[in-house]
């Protein structure tokens, strides 16, 4: 999920280029966020408070709603506003969704184990170039964007649970929204935990191509959804 997340900031300029670190992965070159350094005394050094902010998202909340196997989906969204009516439009959606295997359960092929240490770097491998390769298609988005994350948590999680910089909304920001523009990008299978991430947005992000939005109301605001071109039906599942 980091190198994911890093990749999509990276890909779509979410951040500038200092913000990130290059290295290998296997043979893929990887962008992962890197927005702060420690200095001698143990205090961290922020090189870019938006950018450090979503580690921060990640670090502190993301991965530890996952290491007590409370995270259900978490959505990566991108918004711009809508060059007629500047009211707040979703663009990009990327959706991951966790599972959580039956751990006494081994799965294997001819012997060999699917959740061995060398099978699980092959499907990160795999995840990461389709990741890369599809972020490759798609189109610059605005200058004027911002992002925000979502959770969803697990049926057994406490009703209370809550973790680090994130808080209960009464209303997800995707409710009711459709996109013409659907992609299932890959996913991951270990034997703690399982994830398969999806894409949803628009076809075309030029501001003569954007297509009519409905507004709709939330938590007192408004928000904008995508409406599907009638003249173009087409979409991959």
């Amino acid at each position: 999920i980091r190198i994911a997340i890093s990749s999509i900031c990276y890909l779509r300029q979410i951040f500038p280029d200092e913000c990130f670190r290059t290295r290998q992965y296997g043979n893929i070159e990887i962008h992962q966020l890197h927005c702060g350094e420690k200095d001698d005394k143990g205090n961290i050094d922020v090189l870019d408070e938006e950018a450090f902010t979503v580690t921060q998202w990640l670090q502190q909340g993301v991965f530890k709603a996952l290491d007590v196997g409370y995270l259900s989906v978490l959505t990566f969204i991108i918004f711009t506003k809508n060059p007629t009516t500047d009211e707040d439009i979703i663009l990009e959606t990327y959706e991951f969704k966790i599972s959580y295997p039956d751990k006494n359960k081994t799965a294997s092929i001819n012997g060999t184990q699917l959740y061995s240490k060398d099978s699980v770097k092959a499907q990160a491998g795999q995840f990461i170039r389709a990741l890369i390769d599809f972020c490759g298609t798609l189109d610059t988005i605005p200058d004027d964007r911002w992002i925000t994350l979502q959770i969803q948590y697990t049926d057994w999680a406490p009703k209370e649970y809550e973790p680090e910089f994130f808080e209960s909304t009464s209303q997800s920001l995707l409710m009711g929204k459709t996109f013409p523009l659907k992609v299932n990008v890959g996913e991951i299978k270990t034997r703690e935990v399982g994830m398969k991430m999806r894409f949803a947005g628009l076809e075309s992000l030029f501001v003569e191509d954007i297509p009519q939005f409905a507004t709709a109301s939330l938590d007192g605001g408004s928000i904008l959804l995508a409406q599907r071109h009638e003249n173009n039906p087409k979409q991959t599942e």
